[in-house]
């Protein structure tokens, strides 16, 4: 299937943008709705927050389907005085693509802009693709920062509303100063993703988690259940960290691999 690359004011793309990211959004933990009033956000361009740089701008990745991917950026004109050479910058905003193909046409033409010398992307997922498609991956810079804290205020609530990577059925022992109502014994019994079809996105499953008496499997406090929640954390990595204790033999691997999820948990934007 032909791609297209098209270059357009953010502003008039907005419900193209909008498609490409609520297309992304049931299989990415970590994204959150964007009403119009963020949208406007996320698109605004007030001059004196890039001295210097040019405006926004956004290249679109199309098929005959429709709009797949976008990236919002800024460019930097600079020239090397001393060894005449170009060293303009590229500062890419926003990239977000619905699948492998659009990913990898925008980077490549982000990536093989003329006269640009260094490229900066802010606030891109652990597990960035970006990594593997660049010819010389030493070249790049990776650093990693926070993106987004979770704080689990209702254990039960919070676990039956996510998805599971395989199925588990065991008790958990929580312990919670700061919410008391989260601390004792839940049982947590989730079937698994559902099977999908090729190319959909697999079904939720089925998930319970109430009080129960009897003994747990695993005791854990609450920060390190929320630092499992969305996925991206080992709960096997935490507990060798002495964060988590194994009461009953093979139940922390059971939970560890039922927690966690692929893709890794990703928030592009700060609020």
């Amino acid at each position: 299937m032909p791609w297209r690359l098209r270059i357009t004011e953010p502003q008039a793309a907005l419900p193209e943008l909008a498609k490409v990211y609520d297309t992304l959004l049931p299989a990415q933990p970590g994204l959150f709705v964007r009403s119009e009033s963020w949208w406007n956000r996320i698109v605004e361009d007030p001059d004196d927050e890039r001295p210097g740089s040019s405006p926004v701008r956004c290249v679109l990745a199309e098929d005959d389907t429709g709009p797949r991917g976008y990236a919002l950026y800024t460019g930097r004109s600079r020239w090397d005085e001393d060894t005449f050479l170009p060293d303009s910058t590229l500062d890419i905003r926003e990239l977000i693509a619905a699948d492998p193909a659009a990913t990898a046409a925008l980077w490549s033409d982000l990536l093989s802009r003329d006269l640009v010398s260094e490229v900066t992307a802010r606030l891109r997922p652990a597990d960035d693709p970006l990594l593997h498609l660049l010819a010389d991956p030493r070249r790049a810079r990776p650093q990693i920062s926070d993106g987004l804290w979770v704080r689990i205020v209702d254990v039960p609530g919070a676990l039956t509303a996510r998805r599971y990577a395989a199925p588990v059925d065991l008790v958990i022992e929580v312990t919670d100063e700061m919410c008391p109502w989260n601390a004792g014994r839940w049982r947590v019994h989730a079937s698994g993703p559902v099977l999908a079809a090729a190319g959909t996105t697999p079904g939720a499953g089925t998930a319970e988690c109430e009080r129960t008496t009897a003994a747990p499997d695993v005791v854990l406090p609450a920060a390190t259940l929320g630092a499992t929640y969305l996925g991206g954390t080992s709960l096997g990595v935490l507990a060798r960290a002495g964060l988590a204790t194994e009461v009953r033999g093979g139940a922390l691997a059971a939970l560890s691999a039922a927690l966690s999820w692929d893709p890794a948990p990703w928030c592009p934007t700060i609020f």
